[in-house]
């Protein structure tokens, strides 16, 4: 899945791109995007149970997205794919406890991913900096 994502052939990459181009995204937007982005995942053959699981995850955190001023809702939606898939690249235990995630374990799901390292160390990052803002609320 992640190399059709981020590969050579790149469909749900044309997809996203067209997405970042504008400067205000409706609802509607995000439901067509995801809508092209599971049909594309499903024609690569990744199964209906992950492409719904994906694909309804992106859709909840995107609706509940604060618009950035420094960021466009386009790359806001690329952003929320691009962590739904690093997280669908761990195993149950490193989503549960991310405090095991060691060196190899990173590379493995930048790898898995088709991201690179840096990138998934921000994302903990921020994973650590969330966690910490809800136990002062």
């Amino acid at each position: 899945m992640w190399a059709y994502v981020y590969g050579p052939c790149g469909a749900a990459r044309a997809v996203l791109r067209r997405v970042t181009g504008r400067g205000v995204l409706s609802a509607q937007d995000v439901t067509d995007a995801l809508g092209e982005i599971r049909r594309h995942l499903l024609d690569a053959d990744v199964s209906v149970e992950v492409v719904e699981g994906f694909v309804e995850r992106v859709r909840e955190r995107a609706v509940g997205a604060i618009a950035l001023k420094a960021v466009s809702p386009g790359q806001q939606v690329v952003k929320l794919v691009r962590d739904e898939i690093a997280g669908l690249s761990m195993t149950p235990q490193e989503r549960a406890d991310p405090s095991i995630l060691t060196g190899s374990r990173r590379r493995r799901i930048a790898q898995g991913a088709g991201r690179p390292v840096q990138e998934v160390n921000r994302l903990l990052e921020q994973f650590q900096q969330m966690k910490k803002l809800l136990k002062r609320t």
